[in-house]
This record gives C-alpha cells, structure tokens and sequence, in this order.
C-alpha cells in the first residue's frame, strides 16, 4: 500500500481532530471540576464566616 501525500495529510488532520476534541473534553471537564470545587468552597467558606 503506497500513501500518497493526500492519504498523509488526511491521517494528519483526523489525528489532530481527534486531539483537538479529547483536549476540549478534557479542557470542559477540568472547568467542571473547577467550578464544582469553588462552589463547595464558597459554601463551606460562607458557614465558617458566620
């Protein structure tokens, strides 16, 4: 099987499509996660304040 540079170039940009969307994913977790964590500490934060 012989790949032309098109069939390389298609690899390229499905490997990188499919970077760009776990990097997104991880990216929407990881803020999930982070506001999850600010919530629970701003009401924890708001019980010791009183």
């Amino acid at each position: 099987y012989d790949a032309t540079p098109a069939d390389y170039v298609s690899m390229i940009i499905t490997d990188y499509g499919m970077v760009s969307n776990l990097i997104d994913f991880m990216v929407s977790k990881l803020h999930h996660a982070c506001l999850l964590l600010l919530i629970k500490w701003k009401l924890l934060w708001q019980q010791f304040s009183r």
